[in-house]
């Protein structure tokens, strides 16, 4: 461990229902604070469909890290906050490295831009922003918003964060200039053992966002294949009307009575659900990470993920579960194998997996690649 820094860390929103990003970065500051350096949090107060009730303007103390809030003007994307920049210019001579969280904001790349022209040194996880899949979206309005702001931000950045080698590939054919390295994220696994069911009898789950992103349409076309699996229950909160088209969807393969949606659940409520499904099933069109894989492998639960999660190969190699291609045939076929499975077969693997990526451990390699970029050596 090198000398304590001073770090800020930046994103957009610090709201749960944002997905893996927002969690991780919360987890970020209290592994860094906890090796005892000092960090402050600096997001906008942008919620799903409004604002966070917290205070804007002041500083929270979250544990052992503050966290300072600035108002937004609306909560969708790209989080417009004109009081972002005179926040980040007021925190500029009070910090060593700035960690950036997300592109194609107007919170994080215009801090990339000031820190830039200031010459701060600064780090970028991109969270998958970057990946073909995610660029798909509103693509027009991306690639002009790259080429005017954040290619020049991820070209000026100490090093690139990766999650997983997947994102690194990802991202190198971006081709930054900035180094990228693979320094995985940690994951905060709260189990609640106590907490009582949510749902009686098996289930299969997907909890996470509800977004065209995650291949739920995929999802419910291969489940349909299968007459024989228990309940599907979907979890999660949904910014539009995805999660009706969803609905309309599972009525027409004739499953909609065996298929649950439910809302965003966290705490207690979250644990239950994970600890008790029969497995956890993730079909992205592409995630860098997945750290909702990590949550459920932490309680002894199988994982089926598709070949474009970054987490795949560590699935792959721990036995948590199972791989699949991204095809109705393939998942269909991956539910069946792993219902039919002994319960716990995949237990030592998941505990495992979920091992590998405890923030005791990952917060170190991230510490030490800040202090190498510092340092003005190779990060």
């Amino acid at each position: 461990m090198g000398r304590p820094l001073r770090i800020l860390e930046v994103i957009s929103g610090v709201a749960p229902g944002f997905g893996g990003p927002s969690k991780v970065v919360n987890e970020t500051c209290q592994a860094l604070a906890q090796l005892g350096h000092h960090v402050e949090l600096l997001a906008t107060n942008a919620d799903t469909a409004g604002f966070l009730e917290s205070p804007v303007g002041v500083p929270l103390w979250e544990a052992t890290f503050r966290r300072f809030l600035t108002p937004v003007l609306a909560p969708r994307s790209p989080h417009w906050s004109p009081r972002f920049v005179s926040h980040i210019d007021e925190r500029i001579p009070h910090v060593d490295i700035v960690h950036i969280h997300g592109l194609f904001s107007f919170p994080t790349s215009m801090t990339m831009r000031h820190l830039r022209k200031r010459g701060v040194p600064y780090v970028v996880r991109p969270c998958g922003h970057l990946d073909h899949e995610a660029l798909q979206t509103r693509p027009g309005l991306k690639r002009m918003w790259f080429e005017w702001l954040d290619r020049k931000n991820l070209d000026g950045a100490a090093f690139i964060q990766a999650a997983t080698r997947l994102e690194q590939i990802e991202m190198m054919r971006i081709g930054p200039k900035a180094p990228v390295l693979v320094i995985p994220q940690g994951v905060d696994i709260r189990q609640e053992p106590s907490a009582p069911r949510i749902i009686e009898g098996d289930y299969l789950l997907f909890l996470g966002r509800i977004h065209p992103i995650k291949g739920l349409d995929l999802l419910l076309e291969a489940y349909a294949l299968a007459k024989s699996l228990p309940p599907l229950v979907i979890v999660g909160p949904c910014l539009d009307d995805y999660r009706e088209k969803l609905v309309a969807m599972a009525a027409n393969l004739r499953i909609k009575d065996k298929v649950h949606f439910l809302d965003d659940v966290q705490g207690a409520k979250k644990s239950a659900l994970l600890r008790d499904a029969r497995a956890l099933v993730l079909p992205s069109l592409t995630e860098n990470f997945g750290v909702v894989v990590v949550e459920a492998a932490g309680h002894g639960t199988p994982v089926l993920v598709a070949d474009t999660v970054g987490l795949a190969e560590f699935v792959l190699s721990f036995d948590a579960g199972l791989v699949f291609e991204r095809a109705a045939k393939t998942l269909s076929e991956a539910l069946v194998r792993v219902v039919s499975e002994p319960r716990g077969r995949f237990k030592v693997g998941s505990q495992r997996l979920a091992e590998n990526f405890r923030w005791s451990t990952t917060a170190l390699v991230l510490e030490a690649a800040m202090h190498r970029a510092l340092e003005g050596g190779d990060p």
